[in-house]
């Protein structure tokens, strides 16, 4: 039989998965009902996005980022991680679709993308540029960041059990890169 702390592990990492997967839901439904009801882009996203020049295999729907094609991903997997870095070089938000694309090819993607050497280029620009533990916290979201570095997804949601730490490893993971940018751009220059 398994431990407690197993046992404790164990639902807290299906807890997880299944937050994702509401998650991802949520985005979608909420896709779709804004589909139905709304015809027009909003104003305050054509504003912003009008002017933006996206790279090929990328299109905006109501000022948010989604793959071109609806097969992209089968065609170019360095497209799931490209997504994220586009996103945060203009500033926008990603497209409901493209989140339910990469979740549609999240096995292929991880048995293969962490080979892909574009993948792991934009990887490290993005682990060393503006804002990483945000971008990494929407791969993660995502499955992606799981798929790219396989290691990680073996600490997603995972426990551990002692007085210091209050997150998952998962999150503390993250938390601590967005605390190293944070010293990186001194903001923390008074306190450290």
């Amino acid at each position: 039989g398994r431990t407690k702390q197993e046992k404790a592990e164990r639902l807290m990492r299906r807890y997880f998965q299944c937050t994702r997967a509401a998650g991802a839901l949520t985005r979608s439904l909420c896709a779709a009902l804004e589909e139905e009801n709304l015809r027009a882009t909003p104003l305050e996203f054509s504003r912003k996005t009008e002017s933006l020049v996206l790279p090929e295999g990328f299109a905006l729907d109501g000022g948010r980022l989604r793959f071109e094609e609806a097969d992209a991903l089968a065609r170019n997997r360095v497209l799931a991680v490209r997504l994220f870095a586009v996103a945060a070089e203009q500033g926008i938000d990603i497209h409901p679709r493209a989140y339910q694309a990469i979740d549609t090819a999240l096995s292929d993607l991880s048995r293969a993308l962490m080979f892909e050497g574009e993948a792991n280029r934009l990887f490290m620009e993005m682990l060393t540029g503006k804002s990483p533990e945000l971008i990494l916290r929407r791969m993660n979201e995502a499955g992606v960041l799981g798929a790219l570095v396989p290691e990680f997804e073996r600490i997603t949601g995972m426990m551990q059990y002692d007085g210091y730490h209050t997150y998952t490893v998962d999150e503390h993971m993250l938390v601590a890169v967005g605390n190293l940018y944070q010293i990186e751009q001194g903001e923390w220059a008074g306190e450290m």
